[in-house]
């Protein structure tokens, strides 16, 4: 069946009618509500729908799903591998663009509540020097210690020259996340790691009182 779509869409890229679903994810926040995330439109439109408490469908029919209320539009410029996290009150939506098996420059995403505003936040690799994240592309988050700010990035890397020749070697990357100052955050390559690198790179916090009076000399 076809999930939710923008009823006042007229062009469906390839697909034949809206609400068509290819990549897509899940997010369940710390309320307990569950989203599902997703690529639709010929892939030009990746949208997110509340579940029902169940899980196991959109919170109403799709014909009565309304746009901002029950579903959101996040991007309309060809996004798949949608990945999202929680953390310090802010949702991250980590994606990729569209290049088939061959992988790209990632793109995230901040927001106050997952049903937007979204805010495009840039490329949240440093030091990958072949613009394509360490060559993968997204395809979750795992909180190790939400807490903390510790966080696993993961990446499908489909394949090392882009074919789709899928039987040679793909596999998972994990990939520390680091935040910064504004929500921002960074994902660096590491050729090995440990669980400890993850220690210290949640977001700092400085909590300074200023003093009721002061004297001049």
């Amino acid at each position: 069946y076809m999930l939710a779509s923008d009823p006042e869409r007229t062009n469906h890229g390839f697909d034949s009618q809206g609400g068509h679903v290819r990549d897509m994810n899940l997010f369940k926040d710390d309320n307990g509500t569950a989203y599902v995330l997703y690529s639709s439109e010929g892939n030009e439109v990746m949208y997110i729908a509340r579940l029902n408490e169940d899980y196991t469908y959109l919170a109403k029919d799709p014909e009565d799903m309304e746009l901002g209320k029950d579903f959101a539009i996040i991007s309309t410029d060809s996004r798949e591998a949608p990945a999202m996290f929680k953390y310090n009150d802010k949702y991250y939506l980590i994606t990729s663009g569209c290049t088939g098996w061959a992988p790209n420059q990632a793109a995230y995403a901040v927001a106050d509540d997952p049903l937007g505003p979204w805010t495009r936040m840039g490329n949240p690799c440093v030091g990958d020097t072949g613009n394509n994240t360490f060559s993968t592309q997204s395809t979750c988050v795992i909180p190790v210690d939400s807490e903390n700010g510790e966080y696993i990035y993961m990446g499908d890397r489909w394949s090392d020259d882009g074919s789709n020749n899928l039987s040679a070697h793909p596999r998972y990357v994990w990939l520390p996340i680091e935040f910064g100052a504004d929500n921002t955050i960074m994902i660096k390559d590491y050729a090995d790691w440990t669980l400890d690198e993850l220690k210290g790179k949640g977001a700092m916090t400085i909590n300074s009182e200023l003093p009721e009076t002061s004297e001049s000399v």
